[in-house]
């Protein structure tokens, strides 16, 4: 799923400081934030980035056999990423933002003008100003539910069609943390000048107002507030057809081309908090390979490759790596190339009894970085930024059938149970993430 200050007039050019400019300097604080990039992050575009190599198999339906299967899956461990160099980390954890006077200063002559009064007060005392921390707290959780329909439609090709519903829950919040050092400035500076002490207690008492005053700069900007979300949408439509090609005793091969509809839901470049669920059309294909070394052991790769199909998009585009918030007339709808993925699957399936059967498998997922381009000559490679991702995922399947009991008349309903866990334990530009699915599959 890709997600994209007012006023600053608070001190004049005496020691004179107000209550409402030092409120005007706390609605200027956001603009350090790199926001944009911060819900962005949290959200991770999550489930637009994860189409991957899922249990490839050869395995194809009689000719003229339907068969519906029902998938129920969710993602846990959101809430930690793998950040560009591969370190993990909490979400947010590289946007807990220290509020000093420095950083402010380089961002607003204004606050300069108060460190330099204070500092000609007494020697360095501006520049020790510190005003605490600003912090922001997710907890994603996804969960979706796809149908799919398959059809046996010759002995070698098997046709299908499957929609994924996804439910999005997050609960972000916007928080001051740490300890102003503003109240011990003024503890040990007895003979402060009455005007500088008496902005700095409004300073001081200014703080913990900045995270609504942060909401309503994002208003202010024509952006929809940081909120709690949950709410279930439709994602990208695919239709794919899998295609034995070769059949020996010991080995089996297959292959699976597919095209992505885009009727899942796009960005809101006014929402920060929103996901993507789709709205990228695609075509892809993979390369099945298994070969049974064993009676009841198998050994199963696959290679794919994801090419998404170059688009447009809305999306607010910075006008400066200092624009973090690029207000209305900085949206454009802007041409997208989202990166392609190149998908590696190995593992093995062992058969317990023709009724369980169990399996591990590696992936490896590689997604190479977007790309933007529109008519106004803006920044448009802002948009690209840590936009590559790159992961590698454990999987384990248990899978009860009762198939070959339908084919001996000892059971009156044919179909298949399965359960994958899976864990990514490295990656890079992605989530710290745990998959569990549920599927039943049925034949008619």
């Amino acid at each position: 799923m890709c997600l994209n200050t007012y006023r600053a007039h608070f001190l004049s050019s005496k020691s004179n400081i107000g209550t409402a400019r030092w409120h005007a300097l706390c609605s200027f604080f956001p603009r350090i934030m790199g926001i944009r990039k911060i819900i962005f992050v949290i959200i991770l575009s999550l489930w637009s980035q994860s189409v991957g190599a899922d249990l490839e198999s050869t395995n194809l339906l009689p000719k003229n056999v339907w068969s519906p299967k029902f998938i129920y899956g969710s993602y846990s461990g959101l809430s930690d990423r793998y950040n560009s160099s591969g370190l993990l980390e909490g979400v947010s954890a590289r946007y807990h933002i220290d509020l000093t006077s420095q950083r402010l200063a380089r961002m607003n002559d204004e606050v300069q003008i108060l460190i330099n009064a204070l500092n000609s007060f007494s020697h360095d005392l501006g520049n020790k100003v510190y005003f605490g921390t600003l912090d922001f707290k997710s907890n994603p959780v996804i969960d979706y539910f796809t149908p799919m329909l398959t059809y046996g439609l010759s002995k070698n090709v098997s046709v299908g069609v499957g929609i994924p519903i996804v439910h999005y829950q997050n609960t972000v919040q916007v928080v001051m943390s740490g300890k102003s050092n503003i109240q011990d400035i003024i503890d040990h500076t007895g003979d402060l000048n009455e005007d500088l002490k008496n902005g700095l207690l409004k300073a001081k008492n200014s703080v913990a107002e900045i995270p609504t005053l942060f909401q309503a700069t994002l208003i202010k900007k024509g952006y929809k507030s940081v909120r709690n979300v949950n709410y279930t949408a439709i994602g990208d439509v695919q239709a794919s057809a899998n295609y034995l090609y070769y059949k020996k005793k010991n080995l089996r091969l297959s292959v699976r081309p597919y095209v992505q509809v885009p009727t899942g839901q796009k960005d809101d470049p006014d929402d920060l908090v929103d996901l993507a669920t789709g709205g990228q059309p695609a075509v892809g294909a993979y390369s099945i390979h298994e070969f049974k070394i064993l009676p009841r052991l198998t050994l199963a790769s696959s290679v794919g490759y994801h090419a998404n199909i170059e688009d447009r998009v809305n999306l607010r585009v910075p006008a400066s790596t200092d624009d973090l918030l690029p207000g209305p007339e900085r949206k454009e709808n802007v041409k997208r190339k989202t990166g392609n993925s190149i998908f590696l699957e190995g593992g093995t399936r062992y058969t317990i009894s023709p009724q369980f059967e169990v399996g591990a498998y590696y992936d490896y997922t590689q997604k190479d970085p977007d790309w933007y381009a529109g008519e106004n000559g803006w920044n448009y490679g802002a948009l690209s930024d840590d936009s590559t991702a790159q992961t590698h995922q454990l999987k384990g399947v248990v899978e009860f059938n009762t198939v070959n009991w339908y084919q001996q008349k000892a059971y009156d309903v044919p179909f298949i149970l399965g359960y994958v866990y899976g864990n990514t334990f490295y990656a890079i530009n992605y989530p710290s993430q745990i998959t569990n699915q549920l599927y039943l599959r049925m034949f008619f």
